[in-house]
């Protein structure tokens, strides 16, 4: 994981290069990651094996590599495979859209979704601020009175 900007390449298949998904996908990770993240698009005319994709991501020096198939023409199903550098497992994800669902809706959802897949560490841009101080409580405690002293009036007739 490099200390610096996010480096996120995005494997996409030539065909959905151009799609509105796909523009939408790019421009909500780069949102959700914030300023100074790099989030590469590369067009692929098939999807990389595991070993190809993290080798492009090594070489670019990138933080991770994601892979995003599209099930259907619609888009209306898409995997997700996500790959952090230096981890060892890649995570799956799939999402599923309705008919209604614009295709820049769609893409944001995914790209979203690639954003969250980071490490928290990842993500954050500046060192962690510490808890504020809390401040010290200061407990008095009072006493009761101490009760009379029981006084002694001799012997009462009855």
């Amino acid at each position: 994981m490099s200390a610096g900007a996010i480096v996120l390449i995005v494997f996409v298949a030539t065909a959905d290069a151009r799609d509105p998904s796909t523009t939408a996908m790019i421009n909500a990770a780069r949102v959700a990651l914030g300023p100074g993240a790099t989030v590469t698009m590369r067009e692929v005319p098939r999807t990389p094996t595991d070993d190809e994709a993290t080798e492009i991501g090594h070489a670019q020096h990138a933080d991770a590599v994601a892979e995003i198939l599209w099930d259907d023409a619609q888009h209306l199903h898409a995997r997700v495979r996500f790959h952090v550098e230096g981890a060892v497992r890649w995570i799956d994800r799939e999402l599923g859209f309705v008919q209604a669902d614009a295709p820049a809706e769609r893409g944001r959802t995914v790209g979203f979704a690639l954003a969250s897949m980071l490490p928290e560490r990842a993500r954050v841009d500046e060192p962690a601020q510490p808890p504020p101080a809390t401040p010290t409580a200061r407990v008095t405690t009072i006493a009761p009175p101490d009760p009379p002293e029981p006084t002694f009036e001799g012997p009462r007739a009855i």
